[in-house]
């Protein structure tokens, strides 16, 4: 491509500033690959699932959504995001360092460059400013709201979003269908990751045909030739094998999302200067958004961007307004898909001070439409997350601001190391990171699971539910099954059956009663593995009434529904099976 031959100092320059920027936003964590997590919620499912896709890759990939987690409901891999394509990217050091986190923390870094170094190259093809493209990617990966994703790393993983976009915009000036291959590939490689990027995308491609199609009306005859029909069918086959099992979960289980939970996890106006850790502004931006005012329940969302990106954002929204008549394409499209990100971050219904507005009266938003009319629009969740596309929206604007007005500026590389130097200089250093267990020091009754037989179906109790107590004990277990894969009744995810939650709430509460056990024989549980340390704690704590942990093995060593099979530490097994 004569883009990357006629600009390729900048491009290796900026690559290696991107490069370095991901290592020293994430340090030490390039050293600590297979030791360390940056948390212990989310991210033990995001390890499962990754390796769980590794795994059957190289075993058996029609079985991609299978998973091992809620036996026996179908494809539980389809109760939260995919992570196809990073955990295609992360096979490598998964295979050299061979620790589960490993994939996780590989794609962690891998996107925080990827984000920053893709979207200079968007914003470098459109304003031919090195310095401006350079503002751009640094605004986003140094950016407090994008940091702050590390939990939920399938919104920071947005790298492939600059790159459909920069095809996209390419494809409808020359309409070689080339170009439109290659976006709807880079479409794919985000919506295999998860299928709100693949939103993000979708929206600009719509608003930027939108005014495409005003300035020239034969357009529309133009891009609809063979080919470009061909290579749209090519890829609607390719994404249709991840849509269904979405779609068959959703029949089956009803996995769509209430309404209320999108106005629950939307953002509010005041959000926006609510910080996170990772500025150094945070305790001054408490003090100024007065956040002890608020009770706990009133989920105060971190939608701070940074100080250098509020302040740029700010002027080039009201530039744009200003100068909307005479914005090129390019401009008007990312600044209407910005606002639009905006918007329906704010949910359903607009909030104000963690009220609904009602007076004079309630103020509805294009949320709620596009609840209702856009095909898995409803399975979403957090609405709030829709201000990342906000934000990638508004750094590649104010990179084309920039060039624009300091265009004949002779020193306005000054202006820029200012911003740069603001950009850089505000992030709080050094990243928060945990140590995490080596897949060798698992707990040994996971080793034992790896003796048992494939087919094996285990319960490890107490089990726990979303909402329980200690459920992130749920979370930690699933890190663990790593080590062997074997199919299990509990799970922990981004959704899960009704019916499993009712089954999870009688054998948190009767087990280990005959019902109990009937039942989870009839299931086809081959294995119970209990904890007895577990029992005494809720039992203590008054969450379990039964009895302690003794009581729960007396009992069931008494059964003659069960059967003492091993006891490994404080853990007790059980067998259905003589």
């Amino acid at each position: 491509m004569k883009f990357v031959k006629n600009n390729f100092k900048p491009l290796i320059i900026s690559f290696v500033i991107f490069l370095i920027s991901a290592i020293y936003i994430t340090f030490p964590l390039i050293f600590n690959l297979g030791s360390l997590i940056t948390g212990y919620g989310d991210q033990y499912l995001h390890v499962y699932v990754m390796n769980w896709i590794v795994n059957i890759i190289f075993t058996n990939p029609l079985s991609l959504f299978d998973g091992t987690i809620y036996y026996p409901f179908i494809n539980p891999i389809a109760y939260s995001d995919i992570f196809i394509t990073s955990s295609v990217l992360g096979i490598i050091p998964l295979l050299l360092i061979q620790e589960p986190v490993s994939i996780v923390n590989f794609t962690l870094i891998s996107s925080i460059f990827m984000v920053g170094f893709f979207t200079f190259i968007l914003s470098f093809y459109l304003t031919k400013n090195f310095w401006a493209s350079l503002v751009s990617g640094l605004l986003i990966i140094f950016s407090p709201l994008f940091l702050d994703k590390k939990t939920h790393i399938q919104i920071l993983s947005i790298q492939w979003v600059p790159l459909a976009i920069l095809f996209f915009i390419i494809f409808v000036n020359n309409l070689k269908s080339r170009y439109l291959f290659l976006s709807l590939l880079f479409f794919l490689f985000q919506f295999y990751n998860s299928f709100l990027p693949g939103y993000f995308i979708s929206f600009f491609y719509a608003i930027y045909l939108i005014f495409s199609f005003f300035k020239d009306k034969k357009l529309f005859k133009n891009i609809v030739s063979k080919n470009n029909l061909l290579i749209l069918v090519f890829f609607i086959i390719l994404i249709i094998p991840i849509i269904k099992p979405y779609i068959d979960v959703d029949n089956k289980y009803y996995a769509k999302r209430d309404i209320r939970d999108s106005i629950h996890f939307a953002l509010q106006p005041e959000d926006l200067i609510y910080p996170n850790e990772h500025t150094v502004l945070e305790p001054i931006l408490l003090e100024i958004s007065n956040w002890q005012k608020y009770l706990r329940t009133d989920e105060i969302k971190s939608g701070y961007m940074g100080l250098m990106f509020s302040v740029l954002g700010v002027f080039v929204i009201f530039y744009s307004i200003k100068k909307f008549r005479i914005l090129n394409i390019v401009d008007r499209s990312f600044f209407i898909t910005g606002i639009l990100g905006l918007i329906l971050s704010f949910g359903p219904a607009l909030h104000f001070a963690r009220q609904t507005i009602h007076s004079p009266f309630p103020i509805i938003l294009p949320y709620a439409l596009f609840y209702y009319i856009i095909p898995g629009f409803n399975g979403f969740r957090n609405s709030a997350r829709w201000e990342i596309l906000f934000m990638f929206c508004m750094a590649i604007l104010i990179s084309l601001t920039l060039s624009l007005i300091l265009k004949n500026f002779k020193k306005a590389w000054i202006i820029y190391i200012i911003l740069i130097f603001g950009i850089v200089a505000e992030y709080n250093f050094p990243m928060k990171f945990y140590k995490v267990l080596s897949i060798n020091n698992f707990p040994k009754v996971y080793q034992w699971m790896n003796t048992t037989s494939k087919d094996s179906v285990f319960v490890l109790m107490p089990i726990y539910n979303w909402n329980s107590p200690n459920s992130y004990i749920e979370l930690e277990r699933q890190y663990f099954y790593t080590k062997n894969f074997r199919k299990v009744i509990n799970g922990y995810s981004g959704f899960s059956p009704l019916e499993w939650q009712e089954n999870v709430l009688f054998f948190f509460n009767d087990f280990p009663n005959t019902k109990s056990l009937e039942k989870l024989k009839n299931i086809g549980v081959d294995y119970v593995i209990v904890n007895i340390d577990e029992y005494n704690n809720l039992y203590k704590n008054k969450y379990y009434r039964l009895g302690d942990g003794n009581f729960v093995i007396s009992s069931l060593n008494k059964s003659s529904i069960i059967f003492f099979k091993e006891k490994i530490g404080q853990t007790y097994i059980y067998s259905f099976n003589k």
